[in-house]
């Protein structure tokens, strides 16, 4: 009899380091899952604070030709958020239009779509 409880003592002991071993497993997948959030999110905040910057440096000098205002759009649609943003974006509209009254074509907006490299893209800026 003693036989037969010393084996149930050793399968139960045997069961819970089973039960230990997968709760383990469980937790560390929960945290990897949590720290790849937790870089991602930073990540995505990192590039946001970057490509800001970028915008706000560039309205602050005079734009140098068209295609720096259409790369510079580019990159404020990517992060636009109406609540933090409009202002910004609204800098961005008059640095555009002014670029139009420009006599230098080259300043022109409207003259990236004439460019093969980024017909296609200011296109789908359009839309937007």
């Amino acid at each position: 009899m003693s036989n037969k409880q010393g084996g149930h003592v050793y399968l139960q002991k045997l069961q819970k380091e089973r039960e230990d071993r997968l709760s383990e497993k469980v937790k560390n997948t929960a945290t990897t899952k949590i720290q790849k959030w937790m870089r991602n999110v930073t990540g995505r905040l990192k590039v946001f604070r970057v490509l800001r910057s970028e915008v706000s440096d560039f309205l602050e000098k005079s734009p140098q030709s068209g295609v720096d205002i259409f790369l510079t759009g580019r990159k404020l649609l990517f992060i636009y958020n109406p609540q933090v943003d409009s202002e910004t974006f609204l800098c961005y509209c008059q640095v555009l239009l002014a670029s139009m009254e420009s006599s230098n074509v080259k300043m022109w907006y409207v003259a990236v779509s004439l460019n093969k490299v980024y017909a296609v893209a200011w296109i789908h800026q359009i839309k937007e």
